[in-house]
C-alpha cells in the first residue's frame, strides 16, 4: 500500500510540474517568419499587348532575400506565357548589360554511376487567360523579368521583394 500511495504522488507532482510550467505534448504551431523589410514593384500594369518577347525594367534587388513574382496573363484561351527570372550582379540596374536566368543546381546520382552536378533554369508559365505565383532567392543585385508566349499577350506583373527574419 505504501508502494502505490508513493507511485500516485510521484504521478501527481509530475502532473502537478507540468501544468505549473506550461508543458505540452501536444504538437503546436510554429511562429512564422517576420518580414523586416520589402519592396513592391509593378514591373507591367497590364496596359501593352506584346507580340514578341519582351522584358521588364531592371529592379534594384540585392538588399532582399527573396522575390516573389505574381504574374497574370490576357491570352488566348490556348496560349501560354513563360516567366523567366533574370540576375545581373551590376552595380548600376538600368545600365546592366550581363544577365543570367535564375538556376537551380542539383546532384544527380545513379547506383553504379559517379553523381553529376546538374542545373535547371527556375521559369513558370502561366496558361490560359491564368495567374501564376513564384518565389525564389535573390541572386544578384540587378532583377528583370524575360516573358515569352506562345501568341499575342498583355502581361500583369508583380514583383514583392522581401526580407524575412
Amino acid at each position: 500500500m505504501h508502494k502505490i500511495a508513493s507511485l500516485t504522488m510521484a504521478v501527481l507532482v509530475f502532473f502537478g510540474l507540468v501544468l505549473a510550467f506550461g508543458v505540452t505534448f501536444a504538437p503546436h504551431d510554429t511562429q512564422a517568419a517576420t518580414v523586416i523589410g520589402h519592396q513592391h514593384v509593378i514591373a507591367l500594369d497590364g496596359t501593352t499587348r506584346y507580340t514578341t518577347t519582351t522584358y521588364t525594367n531592371a529592379y534594384l534587388a540585392g538588399a532582399f532575400g527573396n522575390v516573389v513574382i505574381q504574374a497574370h496573363d490576357d491570352i488566348s484561351s490556348t496560349g501560354t506565357m513563360t516567366v523567366t527570372p533574370q540576375f545581373s550582379s551590376e552595380a548600376v540596374c538600368r545600365t546592366a548589360s550581363h544577365w543570367v536566368a535564375a538556376e537551380t543546381a542539383f546532384i544527380y546520382a545513379k547506383s553504379n554511376v559517379t553523381p553529376t552536378l546538374s542545373s535547371v533554369a527556375l521559369n513558370f508559365v502561366v496558361t490560359n487567360d491564368g495567374a501564376r505565383l513564384f518565389e525564389l532567392p535573390v541572386s544578384g543585385n540587378c532583377l528583370r523579368l524575360k516573358l515569352e508566349a506562345s501568341k499575342p499577350f498583355t502581361p500583369t506583373v508583380y514583383l514583392r521583394m522581401v526580407n524575412t527574419q
